[in-house]
């Protein structure tokens, strides 16, 4: 399958600190993003500026920001999609509405991808009893590659399969891994480029306060 993207290094982990080689970003070509504001006709502008909402959305946002994560200056819902699942049948989003949702675009052969989703699978481990959804869309593989992937790293989280890179695109997902958090009333809260290592005691913490259920 034909590919467009460059390898570009977005930031180094220190081996001494951690067990991963590299945190790196994968960079890729896509069309226009289609994150428009809620009752706004254009699209969002952008990331790096406060949520504005309630006291709890403001308390939320600064967490999030704590953690390196990107929030939006103005409320974006998520956009609805349906894509085919690795385990059968569809995934659609907004079959999760009522569930804190974390939408993960990865590939098997992006380093940075493969380090971070680990991490993600102890995050689920802890929360998905509590509500905690995680959707990791993989992007323009097909389903054998994926499946040989996943025969070795046994995830239990479900995997989506983006074989066009459709679904990217309208996120605007720019470098994998990318990652979105969207509320249980599907809005978007933030979103993060690059990787993560998601089992961190302060990102459990603060998991810990945003779950349904805490």
């Amino acid at each position: 399958m034909k590919r467009y993207f460059q390898w570009m290094v977005a930031g180094l982990i220190d081996r001494r600190w951690v067990s991963v080689a590299i945190a790196a970003t994968v960079f890729l070509v896509f069309g226009s993003t289609e994150l428009v504001a809620r009752g706004a006709g254009e699209n969002a502008g952008g990331v790096d500026e406060p949520a504005h909402g309630t006291r709890d959305t403001e308390s939320i946002a600064e967490g999030l920001r704590g953690l390196g994560i990107q929030t939006l200056r103005e409320d974006v819902d998520a956009i609805d999609f349906t894509l085919e699942s690795l385990s059968g049948g569809e995934i659609t989003l907004s079959e999760y509405r009522g569930s804190l949702v974390f939408l993960n675009f990865w590939a098997t052969w992006c380093g940075p991808c493969i380090e971070e989703m680990p991490s993600m699978q102890v995050l689920y481990d802890e929360f998905a009893h509590r509500g905690l959804e995680i959707i990791a869309v993989n992007l323009q593989e097909n389903r054998e590659t994926v499946a040989e992937f996943i025969t070795e790293y046994p995830y239990t989280y479900p995997i989506a399969l983006d074989y066009r890179g459709s679904v990217a695109s309208r996120y605007s997902v720019r470098g994998i891994p990318t990652s979105y958090f969207i509320a249980p009333d599907g809005r978007i809260l933030g979103m993060k480029l690059g990787f993560r290592l998601w089992d961190d005691p302060e990102v459990i913490e603060f998991f810990d306060t945003i779950v349904p259920g805490s």
